[in-house]
């Protein structure tokens, strides 16, 4: 997906980028809820690093978190933590080179978060360039937690966590193609790894930034 990094994407230096999205009530989905974004990792972090967050940062609180840790599987991989109620709901995927003790440093991969609006029902998925499947894990959480709390308030991070006040786990990466969608039935484009969404599709996201619209300091949606 050459054209998506050279034409749709962000970077980030790992020091202190991030982007901050405000949150919007269509963002606490209420059915078919989905989290797509593309990602390249360049330079492989000595401690875990945060690629989303949305939550204040504590466990309590911590409504998503997907992150790259070196400690994951076979010299690194990736980590999507979620809450459930009290219960701290986590998946992981490896993505890591055990002949090199390297990851996957400087190769796309398109991961995506998808709850099928039927009990704890959730897949956590990715897939690289040539949309071949780098590994897929799921773990049963409620759907009343990061999906359907119109209380949550809380924004979405981008290449970083956060309590709200200090941000940190910050990631050296390339991010394109961020993803949100909250429907009836699965989003048309589900597995449309390497490509910029139509119009029609575009569309019938609650969020969709390409990182690649607007100046200075702002992204547009």
């Amino acid at each position: 997906p050459t054209g998506m990094l050279r034409d749709y994407s962000a970077r980030f230096d790992g020091a202190n980028d991030f982007i901050k999205i405000p949150d919007q009530a269509s963002f606490d989905f209420t059915s078919k809820g989905y989290v797509g974004i593309g990602v390249v990792l360049r330079a492989f972090p000595p401690a875990e690093v945060t690629i989303l967050s949305r939550g204040t940062g504590t466990t309590s609180t911590r409504t998503f978190r997907l992150s790259y840790d070196p400690s994951v599987g076979d010299d690194g991989g990736w980590r999507l933590r979620m809450r459930d109620g009290s219960t701290d709901r986590v998946a992981t995927i490896n993505d890591g080179d055990a002949s090199n003790s390297k990851s996957q440093i400087n190769a796309y991969r398109f991961i995506e978060v998808y709850y099928s609006g039927s009990g704890t029902d959730y897949t956590f998925g990715i897939k690289d360039g040539a949309g071949a499947t780098v590994g897929s894990d799921a773990t049963g959480i409620s759907v009343t937690t990061w999906l359907a709390s119109p209380s949550l308030t809380y924004p979405w991070f981008l290449a970083c966590d956060s309590d709200l006040t200090t941000q940190s786990a910050f990631a050296a990466c390339t991010l394109c193609e961020f993803r949100l969608f909250n429907g009836a039935a699965a989003p048309s484009f589900k597995g449309a790894y390497n490509r910029e969404l139509t119009d029609a599709e575009a569309v019938t996201c609650v969020g969709y930034w390409k990182l690649n619209d607007g100046n200075g300091s702002t992204v547009t949606d």
